[in-house]
């Protein structure tokens, strides 16, 4: 059973951790183009937070980030109370919208199952045509 844990983590490993931690490691560095880069240890840290140009780019870009972060934060939780309170008071067009948000659901299941009934089909099935050619009726 464990087995079976080593593929979801392995991908994890070399699509999540791996990335983070090499661009943890390429900050310690000054990269000039393609040629390796020189190790300055918190050099870039302390040129980002502290010098002149940068320190202000720096307070302005988190300021910015807090700005969109909250905005879509009331835009989305704003946008989706609204439209649960329309379905739950079964407002003008709340039986469409119930439809259109769970007919994915039904029709992925539905179409599953046909594909499936038409793959053992006793005439012109796939797995059936198969059987049949190796000789097992």
């Amino acid at each position: 059973m464990a087995a079976l844990l080593v593929p979801p983590i392995a991908f994890m490993c070399l699509f999540l951790v791996y990335p983070i931690m090499s661009a943890f490691a390429y900050a310690f560095y000054e990269w000039r183009g393609l040629a390796r880069g020189e190790f300055v240890w918190l050099a870039n840290f302390q040129r980002v937070l502290f010098e002149y140009p940068f320190s202000e780019r720096t307070i302005n870009a988190f300021k910015h980030n807090i700005f969109v972060f909250f905005a879509l934060m009331v835009l989305q939780n704003g946008l989706g109370f609204i439209l649960a309170y329309c379905l739950w008071r079964e407002l003008w067009g709340a039986r469409f919208h119930r439809i259109a948000v769970f007919l994915p659901v039904v029709l992925s299941t539905v179409i599953v199952g046909l594909l499936w009934k038409l793959f053992y089909h006793p005439l012109f099935g796939v797995v059936n045509a198969t059987l049949r050619a190796v000789g097992l009726e």
